[in-house]
């Protein structure tokens, strides 16, 4: 079906026709980097299966989102078996599972929405952090 789809387009694009193009099963193993202006990669999405749905929502399955540094390193890491991802508002939710890596500690919840361009991550249910620090200075008795 994606060859026959490619093949359509390419059809399309040689006789000057506007392409159409339309998901009727979802997209197996996907990868989004995304870079900033300078080329350097400061995003990577991948999941298992990711489906287009009403209002531009994209259903992914197995969804894994680092957020990369300047080294390539990751910065902090968000997963979960079923998200959906609204890439026109840079939000990624979901009422499942998710699991939050970050260089010090590592977050599970449930019931969770991350803003990607605020960098800001809210849990609802559920939820259970562990920091790989120490905290004692933080904690009053």
């Amino acid at each position: 079906m994606a060859k026959l789809a490619f093949i359509s387009f390419l059809i399309s694009s040689m006789l000057h026709a506007r392409p159409e193009v339309v998901a009727t099963s979802p997209a197996m193993g996907l990868y989004v980097p995304i870079f900033d202006v300078n080329g350097v990669k400061t995003w990577e999405i991948t999941g298992s299966t990711g489906e287009v749905r009403d209002g531009g929502l994209i259903a992914v399955s197995n969804m894994l989102i680092n957020r990369c540094g300047e080294d390539n390193s990751v910065i902090f890491s968000i997963e979960s078996p079923q998200a959906n991802m609204m890439p026109s508002s840079n939000i990624a939710a979901g009422d499942g599972l998710v699991l939050l890596r970050g260089k010090n500690f590592v977050a599970v919840a449930k019931d969770w929405k991350f803003f990607g361009k605020e960098k800001k991550f809210v849990a609802n249910r559920d939820v259970m952090v562990v920091f790989d620090e120490n905290v004692a200075e933080f904690v009053t008795p």
